[in-house]
């Protein structure tokens, strides 16, 4: 499945679509769950990243 973040539209998705990615819509709670991964498209986890380590070298 292709997911794009932020994405302010309402989308159609064809059945196709749906049964080729094994997605679940569930209308009333609000989510698509991807059978393969179990990931809530509609929902996907926060993604955080640390900020590199500096390191000095004295010479």
């Amino acid at each position: 499945a292709l997911v794009m973040l932020r994405l302010h539209l309402d989308i159609i998705l064809g059945m196709n679509f749906l049964v080729l990615n094994r997605i679940i819509v569930n209308a009333e709670a609000q989510t698509m769950i991807a059978k393969d991964t179990g990931c809530d498209l509609l929902h996907p986890p926060m993604i955080t990243t640390t900020p590199p380590v500096k390191i000095s070298i004295e010479c």
